[in-house]
C-alpha cells in the first residue's frame, strides 16, 4: 500500500527559502548584537580602567597671564618659567586635595611649583575628604609648601565636614595663612593686590564684605573662595573684584565627548561653570578641576590641574621729555 505523500509547505521551495533567510537574518542579527554589546562592554571596561589608574596620576600645569589694569586673560607656556627682572606677582593655585584620597605625585607637583617660583601659593578649599579619613597627608603637603612659599588657604564644604577647627589649628601650625573671611595686601616687585578669602558658601558661612572690607582703594582684589556659589558670583561682580579663584566642581571629574560636565553639586545637571575661565560680570574667574579623586574614585577626560597666574601691573608712565 503506498503512502500518502508528507504535506509540502506553503509555498513549496519559495517557502522554505523565505524560512531559510529569516532564520539567517535573525542569527545575524542578534550574533551582530551580541559582538556590539561585547564591544561597548570592552570601550566601558577600558575607560573605566584609563579613569582610575591613568588620569587620577596625570598631573597638568596651566599657565596664564592676566592684567591687573583690564583685559582677558593670555595663556603661557606651562613651563613658564621665572623671567629677569620684576615682571608680575605669580600665584600658584591648588584646590580639592581630598587627602588622602588623592593620587598625583608630589615630586611632579614640587618640580613644577620649583619651576615657576611663584610669589605664593594659594589653596581654594576640600584640603581634607572627610571625619573618617586622615588629613595628615594633606596637611604634610602644605607644611613642605610654607617652608619655601608663603601659603594661602580657604575652607571648603568637606573641611568643615571633616573638623575645621581642629585642621585650621594643624594648618596654622604647618605655617599655611588661613584667610577666613579676611584680606592681606600681596606685593611682589611692582605689582599689588588684596588678596581676600571667603569661608564656604555651601555651609552657609561665606561673607563677602568682611572679606573685602580692608581693600585699600585702588588696589586690585584677588578673591579666594571655595565654589563659584551665585551669592558670591554677584558680590565680587558689584563690588569690582578683578580675579576669583574657586575649585570645587573638580570640572565635573567625569566629562562625555560633546557634553562636558554632567552633574557638579550645587549647579546640578549640564552645569555651566564647570572649569576654566569666565567673565562673570566683568570679573574673571577660574574655576581649577583639583588634584583628588574622591567618589566616583575615576577621572575621564578631567585630569587633576596645577595652575599659574601671572599678575601683570600697568607699565609705568612716562612723561613727555623735558
Amino acid at each position: 500500500m503506498t503512502r500518502p505523500a508528507a504535506p509540502r509547505p506553503v509555498g513549496g521551495e519559495t517557502g522554505n527559502s523565505l524560512w531559510s533567510a529569516v532564520g539567517w537574518l535573525a542569527g545575524t542579527r542578534a550574533g551582530a548584537g551580541a559582538t556590539a554589546l561585547r564591544g561597548l562592554a570592552a570601550v566601558l571596561l577600558a575607560a573605566v580602567t584609563w579613569g582610575w589608574l591613568v588620569e587620577p596620576r596625570w598631573l597638568q600645569a596651566r599657565a596664564f597671564r592676566l592684567p591687573l589694569a583690564g583685559g582677558p586673560p593670555q595663556p603661557l607656556p606651562a613651563a613658564a618659567t621665572r623671567r629677569p627682572g620684576p615682571g608680575g606677582l605669580r600665584l600658584a593655585h591648588l584646590t580639592d586635595l581630598h587627602a588622602p584620597v588623592y593620587r598625583i605625585p608630589e615630586a611632579a607637583l614640587l618640580r613644577q611649583l620649583r619651576a615657576w617660583q611663584p610669589d605664593a601659593v594659594v589653596f581654594t578649599g576640600d584640603l581634607a575628604e572627610g571625619p573618617h579619613h586622615p588629613a595628615t597627608r594633606g596637611v604634610a603637603l602644605m607644611a613642605r609648601l610654607a617652608r619655601r612659599w608663603p601659603v594661602f588657604l580657604v575652607p571648603g564644604n568637606h573641611d568643615h565636614l571633616y573638623g575645621w577647627f581642629r585642621l585650621r589649628r594643624d594648618l596654622e601650625a604647618a605655617g599655611v595663612q588661613v584667610l577666613v573671611n579676611r584680606g592681606t595686601v600681596l606685593r611682589a616687585g611692582e605689582a599689588a593686590v588684596y588678596l581676600a578669602g571667603v569661608d564656604d558658601p555651601h555651609t552657609g558661612r561665606d561673607r563677602v564684605g568682611e572679606a573685602l572690607a580692608g581693600a585699600p582703594p585702588g588696589t586690585p582684589v584677588v578673591l579666594l573662595a571655595h565654589a563659584p556659589a551665585e551669592g558670591i558670583r554677584r558680590a565680587a561682580a558689584a563690588r569690582g573684584v578683578r580675579l576669583v579663584l574657586a575649585g570645587h566642581t573638580h570640572g565635573g571629574q567625569v566629562r562625555l565627548p560633546l557634553v562636558g560636565a554632567l552633574w557638579i553639586p550645587g549647579q546640578g545637571w549640564f552645569p555651566r561653570y564647570d572649569r576654566g575661565w569666565f567673565d562673570i560680570g566683568g570679573t574673571w574667574w577660574y574655576i581649577a578641576t583639583g588634584l583628588g579623586t574622591p567618589r566616583p574614585w575615576i577621572r575621564f577626560r578631567c585630569r587633576p590641574e596645577l595652575v599659574l597666574i601671572e599678575l601683570v601691573p600697568p607699565a609705568p608712565r612716562t612723561g613727555p621729555p623735558a
